[in-house]
């Protein structure tokens, strides 16, 4: 089952480097035309996208609906997205569940992060009960299990996900992920009487990473 339609925001932190910005506007680009998403569904906090992105004022996502897919993306680590670091005195999830609320997050079946390390802590379990408390409903989160780079030739964009894997004689090499092992799923707080998008139902017990997701 295909969600209704797709959202994308864009978190950028004004103080990154040339390159540090190209990476992230290259790879939301590359998910805009994938998804067919228009200028009046994908947003940024930074400017940078051009005439395909709007500037992230107001409550643009107060039109989520549970039937819909939201693309987050951003530098990232295991415990934050790295344009949202100013609070310190907050963690990760409480500001970025801050910055969706604000924006008029109410709802969505799936936020499918685009960013490095983002799954393999305990992140999208925070985000969830972070949520929970400010009543946000959500189906299921999705989260990379290492650094991840946007391959593929233009508007068919994938990801390719690395991990430091360390050898016995001190030394360290990268091994890309394959299927399962990039990623980690698990499902939200949306009540099973609210009717969301069914791709993921059958695939999954809670914080088990999923076989078939996109």
């Amino acid at each position: 089952m295909k969600w209704r339609t797709t959202w994308i925001v864009v978190f950028q932190a004004a103080k990154d480097s040339a390159s540090e910005k190209e990476i992230i506007w290259s790879s939301a680009k590359q998910y805009a035309l994938k998804y067919h998403a228009p200028p009046a569904q994908c947003f940024a906090n930074e400017d940078g996208g051009g005439k395909m992105f709007t500037k992230l004022d107001g409550t643009p996502l107060k039109g989520v609906q549970g039937s819909d897919k939201l693309i987050i993306v951003a530098h990232g680590a295991v415990d934050h997205l790295t344009a949202l670091k100013g609070f310190m005195s907050s963690t990760g999830a409480v500001r970025l569940c801050r910055a969706l609320f604000d924006a008029g997050l109410r709802e969505v079946g799936l936020i499918s992060f685009k960013a490095c390390h983002i799954g393999q802590q305990n992140f999208l379990e925070d985000l969830i009960a972070e949520f929970t408390k400010n009543g946000i409903l959500v189906g299921w989160l999705k989260g990379y299990m290492g650094a991840a780079a946007t391959v593929g030739s233009r508007g068919k964009p994938t990801e390719q996900i690395t991990i430091e894997m360390h050898d016995e004689d001190g030394g360290a090499h990268d091994e890309v992920l394959h299927g399962q092992r990039r990623w980690w799923i698990i499902n939200g707080n949306m009540p099973a009487t609210k009717s969301v998008g069914g791709r993921y139902k059958g695939y999954f017990t809670e914080s088990v990473g999923l076989t078939e997701v996109v």
